[in-house]
């Protein structure tokens, strides 16, 4: 089978990893070792115009991220206010030279649904294109009625619509989509997204010292990563479990009103120096950081799968997470840490001081790593995945 795989930020990925790859590049290894030839079409600053190169010896094409060409400015500045990508038209017009100079292809896969479904999407509405599939990549949602935005509900329902396979990350997912946006479930196929080959291949980290206790939160500063709850739970341990210490990791977003609360937050809480912000890692860094800690506590309101817990567990740690997150089934069935409600600061606070007072939940997370290991592997995700590209292909 010979696949295109269509994503604007595997540059970038390469670029931050040092080279190594993200998850999606160690995926696309997957497929070229088990037979199947891939290129990855992909943005690029350093090209002025398609560019044949390689990615950890995958071959790919790069397209110019900012050069437009002056007969489709127009029509992208009339499509951006309704899909806020700058370039939607651009991108279509590489997309079809892409497909035209290194096709035929049997299958396309579009890494997210917007912008690279959404430009695929639009493609396919001018020619004949092979069956494609895509990926589910984040949804974002209006918090107060757990509603998707109304722009994002026309986009997405027209990719899902054209698209022949919804690649969803998890059940919950699989469930929003189905009845916020009216995908048949028949097209909708639930694949986890695989770890990297250097998650896999580090070694659980030995147990830290029990003093002080470090709980550790992974998630962006923004509201859909519910961080506000964990300063709250932080605030309810800190006289129960007073040799604890608390430490957030993420990156401020666009969201700088609520990164700003939440500082406000720290100090109604007084927790002082009991709570340390270290700001976004990547890599060596957040697996050190995962490595220091007891136990990592994912407090989102809604994530669609969340890496990071899968990751935490592969570094032999327990996770505290809460139930509107993608990986909590897995958690909970492998028993590698606790499943709280979301939004809920003392259903947190107490799987956190649970997770850190029984040791059984570490020695359950020993043998998650093993099964973690086996289901997320790049090899076993990309089989799943090409199981459906081959039905997809057949019908």
């Amino acid at each position: 089978m010979k696949i295109a795989f269509i994503s604007r930020w595997l540059f970038d990925e390469h670029q931050r990893s040092g080279g190594l790859g993200g998850g999606e590049l160690h995926r696309l290894s997957a497929y070229r070792d088990l037979g199947h030839e891939v290129i990855a079409l992909s943005q690029s600053p350093e090209v002025r115009g398609l560019e044949a190169g390689e990615l950890n010896g995958i071959p790919a094409v790069f397209s110019p991220r900012w050069k437009r060409l002056p007969w489709l400015a127009l029509l992208d500045k009339i499509a951006k206010p309704f899909t806020r990508h700058r370039k939607l038209f651009t991108d279509a017009w590489y997309l079809r030279q892409f497909l035209k100079r290194y096709g035929p292809f049997d299958l396309i896969e579009a890494q997210c649904e917007e912008p690279d479904g959404l430009t695929v999407a639009l493609l396919s509405c001018l020619q004949k294109l092979p069956p494609w599939a895509v990926q589910i990549f984040a949804l974002r949602y209006h918090f107060k009625n757990n509603r998707p935005v109304f722009e994002q509900r026309c986009i997405l329902g027209f990719v899902f619509r054209r698209a022949g396979l919804v690649k969803a990350n998890s059940e919950l997912v699989a469930e929003h989509v189905h009845r916020d946006y009216g995908c048949p479930q028949k097209k909708i196929a639930v694949v986890p997204h695989n770890l990297t080959r250097q998650f896999l291949e580090t070694q659980p980290a030995s147990s830290p010292d029990s003093v002080p206790f470090h709980v550790l939160c992974l998630g962006a500063l923004n509201e859909k990563k519910g961080i506000r709850f964990f300063v709250e739970a932080a605030g309810l341990l800190k006289d129960r479990l007073p040799r604890a210490q608390f430490v957030c990791v993420g990156g401020a977003t666009s969201e700088t009103l609520y990164a700003t609360e939440l500082r406000a937050l720290t100090q109604r809480q007084d927790l002082g120096s009991r709570l340390c912000w270290s700001g976004e890692l990547r890599g060596d860094k957040l697996r050190e950081a995962i490595a220091a800690s007891a136990v990592v506590v994912i407090p989102s309101l809604f994530d669609e799968w969340n890496r990071v817990a899968v990751e935490a567990v592969s570094q032999g740690r327990p996770v505290v997470i809460t139930a509107q997150c993608g990986v909590a089934s897995w958690i909970e069935k492998a028993g590698c840490g606790v499943v709280v409600p979301a939004a809920d600061s003392r259903a947190l606070a107490a799987g956190i001081e649970r997770v850190l007072l029984d040791p059984a939940f570490s020695a359950a997370t020993g043998t998650g790593v093993i099964s973690l290991r086996r289901e997320f592997s790049p090899d076993a995700v990309a089989k799943i995945n090409l199981d459906h590209f081959r039905c997809l292909v057949r019908s």
